[in-house]
């Protein structure tokens, strides 16, 4: 994707990007070595309580509910991965 290449150009320079495969922040790494790629479970975020101003979800919650049944109805493991993705979320914004 080029989304954070693309804010990259646009101002936004200071942009940490994570991933669960390796292969994926090792190729992402090496085409954009001026922004930080990191291998990182978006369910249990690494980073301290008010890192950042935003964080933006580019297909995570997506990825979640993907292939788990009925959207409307999703299982309650599904339910639980997306309390937590939002949990950790909340913790590593700002109050601000």
């Amino acid at each position: 994707s080029t989304f954070s290449q693309s804010m990259y150009e646009n101002g936004f320079t200071r942009i940490h990007n994570i991933d669960f495969s390796a292969t994926v922040i090792e190729n992402m790494r090496a085409r954009h070595p001026h922004m930080e790629w990191q291998v990182m479970d978006m369910l249990d975020l690494q980073f301290e309580p008010g890192s950042f101003d935003v964080v933006i979800d580019k297909a995570a919650m997506d990825a979640l509910m993907c292939d788990e049944g009925d959207v409307w109805d999703p299982p309650q493991r599904v339910l639980d991965e997306a309390e937590r993705m939002c949990t950790g979320v909340s913790r590593v914004l700002t109050d601000n």
